[in-house]
């Protein structure tokens, strides 16, 4: 079953309030009415029983005592006819209306409880004529005790009850369908703002999709945090597209050039017949070619692999010590190659972490300082404890040569100081990249300084285990 959509949920809930409140007031008004008709009712039966009572207590026959109480109750002129009961001091009862003449007080209170001494007991009795409202007084007069029932009958009251219901009816069900029109309009107008928002991001692909602008102040302030949350993703998925978009062009750029040489390289070894030398040599020219292509998807695959994964693999506690003399025994060879020396300052540190991430990291560190850095120099790796609780790895290389421009620049994707010693280094900047982003995976910060006299520091800090 396909859901509701927002507009009608709204409306539905909105209207449902409604209607209960609608019909609340109606009931209460009903109730209302009612309660004041049957107050009315009430003391027009006192006032004809206080009547009663005075007529009583006349020294008259008792056929002008009848036809006085008669005028008093309305027989002369009401139909249906009201009744009435009354007696002094257990004597004989005078009757009229629907009852006979000589009717008990037994047969027309029903076998009721009789009331206390000058009290009212008001009740409703149902007879062949109809039903009624009646009241039995009792009271204490100078001629003796009274008792007095009198009824009206409630049929004038039941028909202007049942015109009251249906006029309570009809206003209500106008009342309820001016209300339906209004939510309608109201909800459509109130959702207007989500509408617009909807229709302006069906216009969004893939290369508009950074020029949508989403005006947060425009819209009520229930729906403001989800337009601008819209708003902020766009951004987002802008930044990532244009990033993405930088990235496969540079490495479109990284893997032309390498292609470009080795390319050029075969097809001047097949212009015409070489000699040996020649054609080793163009061999090994090329398969320089395709080791620099190889080291760069290496590196892709691994920026692939982290962006794929937010987390941190196969953790485990690291002794950085340790890590750090393996990678002092694997770059020592490349380092005596270029008249360098490599010096290892390490404290005891334990740190938590993937091992594998760490020494990509570290590897990549030294690798730049073998590269970049000045022939026949020292490169210091140190490793130091500092307050709360962190580690201060940092590779020294005698070099200083980057310009402060580019200090801010060095971790971004592709991004090199000097492209032509770059190039021909085999370097494509992505290391650095990658060590940025196995630091912030650890928790840590990474930080770089340079400057022609003390040289060019690469600090690391990452948590120790507690």
């Amino acid at each position: 079953m396909r859901p509701l959509s927002l507009k009608w949920r709204v409306s539905l809930l909105v209207l449902a309030a409604m209607v209960a409140a609608i019909i609340a007031v109606l009931a209460v008004a009903y109730a209302e009415t009612k309660e004041l008709v049957v107050a009315e009712t009430n003391q027009a039966l006192l006032a004809m029983s206080k009547g009663i009572v005075s007529v009583l207590q006349q020294p008259e026959p008792v056929a002008v005592r009848k036809k006085q109480i008669d005028a008093i109750v309305g027989l002369s002129h009401r139909t249906p006819a009201p009744f009435y009961a009354a007696s002094l001091s257990g004597g004989d009862v005078l009757a009229g209306g629907s009852l006979l003449e000589r009717a008990t007080m037994k047969d027309v209170t029903g076998g009721r409880a009789a009331p206390a001494i000058d009290r009212s007991t008001f009740f409703d009795s149902r007879r062949p004529s109809g039903h009624y409202r009646a009241i039995w007084t009792r009271v204490r007069t100078d001629a003796g005790e009274a008792n007095i029932v009198v009824g009206v009958p409630t049929k004038g009251v039941q028909d202007e009850l049942k015109e009251l219901v249906t006029t309570l009816l009809l206003i209500g069900a106008g009342v309820i369908g001016v209300a339906v029109v209004l939510v309608m309009l109201l909800v459509a107008w109130g959702l207007r703002p989500i509408r617009l928002t909807a229709q302006r991001l069906m216009k969004v692909t893939a290369s508009n999709v950074g020029c949508v602008e989403l005006d947060g102040k425009r819209v009520p302030q229930e729906i403001r945090p989800f337009v601008e949350s819209v708003s902020a993703m766009l951004g987002r998925l802008d930044r990532a597209m244009r990033q993405q978009k930088t990235f496969v062009a540079d490495a479109s750029h990284e893997f032309r050039t390498p292609i470009a040489l080795a390319k050029s390289t075969v097809q001047l070894a097949l212009i015409k017949d070489r000699t040996l030398p020649e054609y080793q040599k163009a061999l090994h020219d090329t398969l320089g070619n395709l080791r620099r292509m190889e080291h760069l998807v290496e590196e892709l695959m691994v920026l692939a692999r982290m962006d794929e994964s937010a987390g941190l693999p196969d953790v485990a506690d690291v002794d950085l010590a340790a890590l750090l003399s393996e990678l002092q025994e694997v770059f020592s060879p490349r380092a005596e190659q270029r008249g360098c020396r490599l010096v290892m300052n390490v404290q005891p540190a334990v740190v938590r972490g993937n091992p594998n991430h760490l020494t990509r990291l570290f590897s990549n560190l030294l690798d730049n300082a073998l590269k970049y850095g000045p022939e026949e120099s020292t490169i210091q790796v140190s490793a130091v404890q500092e307050p709360e609780g962190v580690v201060a790895i940092t590779v020294h290389d005698e070099g200083g040569c980057i310009p402060a421009d580019d200090l801010p620049h060095l971790f971004t994707r592709f991004y090199r100081a000097d492209p032509s010693r770059s190039q021909a280094s085999g370097g494509a900047g992505l290391g650095l990249a990658i060590a940025k982003e196995i630091v912030i995976r650890h928790g840590g910060q990474i930080a770089i300084t340079s400057d022609p006299h003390s040289g060019t520091d690469v600090c690391v800090r990452l948590h120790l285990v507690q």
